[in-house]
């Protein structure tokens, strides 16, 4: 990528949530037709659910992080400092801009 006339690698991320115990909204659902339907009538704990951050570079990915309990600012930042800054100069080529 080029910005401002200076080559740079980009850095990009995403953050997704996955419903463990119902459809998150994708065209197909799986499950094992072999096995006896579970029937959740309602969440009560707020559980069955997981939140996944990860990022790309052209060198490589940081690790995956598993979010705990909802997302925050403050907890982005804890997220960036511990996975983004330590991998950054391993998964670029040097400048990167992190998207």
């Amino acid at each position: 990528m080029q910005f401002y006339g200076k080559k740079r690698d980009g850095i990009f991320y995403d953050e997704k949530k996955f419903n463990l115990d119902k459809p998150d909204g994708f065209r197909c659902f799986l499950y094992d037709p072999r096995k006896e339907k579970e029937i959740f009538s309602k969440r009560t704990f707020g559980g069955g659910l997981v939140m996944v951050w990860g990022g790309f570079a052209t060198e490589g990915t940081t690790p995956i992080d598993f979010v705990q309990g909802r997302m925050n600012s403050e907890s982005y930042v804890d997220i960036l400092a511990d996975n983004l800054l330590p991998e950054a100069p391993l998964i670029t080529c040097g400048d990167y801009l992190f998207q």
